[in-house]
């Protein structure tokens, strides 16, 4: 009977050590089983050379180098430059003579050199108004200028615009870039010089039709 007991106990031991090693080995292959999967999705998230493989054409541009050539937007922003140099003289000149007034006012204040209450109460508002002017001039000005530049930008993108479209008939790019915003391009697909040629030439072009107007 005892043996039978041990016997017995010895049975399910054996049982249980089973079931516990085919949980073993059922969790393993299921943790495999997601590993895999895992691996499979992240695989599927990779791009491959066939997903990043663009057949078109691309070409960019310069803009940097294309204003700096491009003769009309030099001559344009010649004169904007004359224009803002005249102006801030102006202010500048204006700014001066009030500083001096202001100083002479005060010496004569200090020296007791006005002839009335009433005479000192006049200038200094005078000086005051004068003040407020200059601030009002200056800030007409600054807007002045900045809408000016900003026509001169769109002016000059239209007309790069247009000539792309023109130039594009031809060349059928499906995309044309600035070069500042993008990291790397293959000289191949710079087309500075030919768009800047083009803008040139229809801008010369133009003075000649003015010249011919005025003969």
């Amino acid at each position: 009977m005892k043996k039978l007991s041990v016997l017995i106990s010895i049975i399910i031991a054996v049982v249980l050590f089973s079931s516990c090693d085919n949980k073993t080995e059922n969790n393993s292959k299921a943790k495999e089983t997601d590993t895999s999967s895992t691996a499979n999705n992240t695989e599927k998230e990779v791009l491959t050379e066939s997903d990043v493989t663009y057949s078109g054409k691309i070409a960019y541009i310069r803009t940097d180098s294309l204003l700096l050539n491009y003769k009309y937007h030099k001559k344009i922003q010649e004169a904007f430059i004359k224009k803002t140099n005249r102006l801030d003289k102006e202010l500048k000149e204006k700014g001066a003579k009030y500083q001096q007034d202001v100083y002479d006012f005060q010496v004569k204040q200090q020296n007791g050199s006005f002839l009335s209450q009433e005479s000192y109460q006049a200038q200094g508002q005078e000086l005051a108004q004068r003040e407020q002017d200059l601030m009002t001039l200056n800030q007409r000005y600054s807007m002045e200028l900045a809408q000016e530049q900003a026509d001169l930008d769109k002016q000059i993108l239209d007309s790069v615009n247009n000539i792309l479209d023109i130039y594009n008939k031809e060349a059928n790019f499906d995309f044309i870039l600035r070069r500042e915003y993008i990291l790397y391009g293959k000289k191949g697909f710079d087309i500075t010089d030919t768009i800047t040629a083009l803008l040139n030439k229809r801008y010369e072009e133009s003075l000649k039709k003015q010249a011919q107007k005025t003969e």
